[in-house]
C-alpha cells in the first residue's frame, strides 16, 4: 500500500499574512457597481416565433439521438482509420466543390473581391492542388472568403419570421 505524506499544514494565520503580502501584486480590475452593472448587461437577439413548436423540439430530439448514436462513435472510428492528411485532403476536396455555391453568394452580395479571391482559389486548387485534395491558395496566401446565403438573405434585409428544423 502506498502512503502519501504531506509536510506540515500552515495555519490559517501565515496564509492571512501570505494573503496581505501578495495582495500589491494582484492584477484586480477595480470594477465599481455601475461597470459591473455594464459587464453584467447581456443583449440577446429578438425571439423568432416558433409556430410549429412541438415539430421542432421532436426534431431537436432526433437530431440529438442521431448525432450521439450514430454520427459521433461513426466519426470517431472514421478519425482512428483514416489518417490525418487524408482526412485534410477529403476536406480540401470538400471545399472546393462547394465553391459555386460561394461564387454565387459572394457575386450576390456585391462582393466582387471575395469572387475573384475564390475563383482564384478554385482554379489554384483544382488545377495543381490535384482537384482540390492539396490546397495550394492557402500556400499561395489566396484569402478565403466564405459568403452564404444566409449573409446574402441578411444583407438584402430578409428578417425571419419563423424556423424550421430538420436534419
Amino acid at each position: 500500500m502506498l502512503k502519501i505524506i504531506f509536510g506540515p499544514r500552515p495555519s490559517p494565520k501565515v496564509l492571512g499574512i501570505l494573503a496581505l503580502c501578495w495582495a500589491p501584486f494582484s492584477h484586480a480590475q477595480g470594477l465599481t457597481n455601475a461597470s459591473l452593472s455594464a459587464v453584467e448587461t447581456v443583449v440577446l437577439p429578438e425571439s423568432v416565433p416558433d409556430p410549429i413548436e412541438p415539430f421542432n423540439r421532436v426534431m431537436w430530439a432526433f437530431n440529438k439521438g442521431l448525432m450521439t448514436d450514430i454520427v459521433k462513435p461513426t466519426s470517431r472510428v472514421y478519425r482512428f482509420v483514416v489518417a490525418k492528411p487524408v482526412r485534410t485532403s477529403i476536406g480540401n476536396f470538400g471545399r472546393n466543390l462547394t465553391f459555386p455555391g460561394r461564387l454565387i453568394n459572394n457575386a450576390l452580395q456585391g462582393k466582387w473581391g471575395g469572387a475573384r479571391d475564390e475563383s482564384y482559389r478554385f482554379f489554384c486548387n483544382t488545377t495543381v492542388g490535384v482537384a482540390g485534395f492539396f490546397d495550394v491558395g492557402t500556400q499561395w496566401h489566396i484569402p478565403k472568403s466564405d459568403a452564404d446565403f444566409g449573409q446574402t438573405f441578411g444583407q438584402w434585409g430578409w428578417r425571419p419570421q419563423c424556423f424550421i428544423m430538420l436534419l
